[in-house]
């Protein structure tokens, strides 16, 4: 009667008998005590992630190891040089002083920074995406105006840094809907964000005349692993509405 095991799966048969099929000790051991297998459908890989993060942080199943294991933070910062440039920086959130941003791995927190870096035309130097002492040279990033050659101002280039934080705060305020596919054709998944906080999911029919979606939202605990999950997704996907504040 107790829940041993939480895992996802697009194709649910393949991946129960790919336990049984295992030769590890670990997976025979977990098969020999299955009794029953019980499922929930998602609808799209999002909500499966939310929702088997969710039942592993609320069962704790002996056989889950991930999400058991300790992560650690990273954020983005800003600060002024003795030159009066502000910096856009990231360390771990210890050495992060008033944190713009926070993200629970440094690929994730690095590649945020990188699209801020292109976005408002920052240099890579100065966002400590390369450790250079003369003019950058990111493989990647080429819309820097200059401030490492002194060919752009302290003053010009303060000002978009000043954006770039505007924008951060910003959308860490904004409420965000995320739509993604419902469990059948006929209704869709919806996943609320309201200040940077991951608020729940719920599903909606497609053809209800839906005027707030809050009523059909499931809350749910903001964890670690949900920004990361939500953070990732936001990174990679453009399918996001912003609405007004929830009062």
């Amino acid at each position: 009667g107790e829940i041993i095991y939480v895992g996802k799966a697009i194709n649910l048969k393949k991946r129960v008998l790919g336990h049984f099929y295992d030769k590890s000790t670990k997976e025979i051991q977990m098969c020999n005590e299955t009794a029953y297998i019980d499922y929930q459908l998602s609808g799209s890989e999002l909500v499966a992630l939310l929702m088997e993060s969710a039942e592993i942080k609320r069962l704790f199943p002996p056989y889950n190891r991930a999400q058991k294991r300790i992560v650690k933070p990273y954020a983005i910062f800003a600060y002024e040089d003795r030159n009066s440039i502000v910096h856009l920086a990231y360390n771990t959130i210890k050495g992060a002083p008033n944190p713009l941003k926070i993200f629970y791995g440094q690929t994730e927190c690095r590649g945020y920074l990188e699209e801020i870096c292109k976005t408002f035309s920052l240099c890579p130097r100065f966002c400590h995406l390369q450790q250079t002492n003369t003019a950058c040279s990111h493989h990647e990033i080429n819309t820097c105006e200059g401030i490492c050659k002194g060919e752009e101002s302290a003053e010009h280039y303060n000002e978009k840094v000043e954006e770039a934080i505007s924008h951060m705060k910003q959308l860490a305020s904004e409420v965000k809907i995320i739509k993604e596919k419902g469990r059948d054709e006929n209704e869709s998944a919806v996943i609320l964000i309201a200040d940077g906080i991951y608020k729940g999911y719920g599903f909606i029919d497609n053809d209800s005349q839906v005027s707030t979606i809050e009523a059909f939202i499931t809350p749910q605990k903001n964890t670690i692993e949900t920004e990361s999950i939500l953070g990732a997704y936001l990174l990679k996907n453009t399918n996001v509405q912003i609405s007004t504040p929830i009062p």
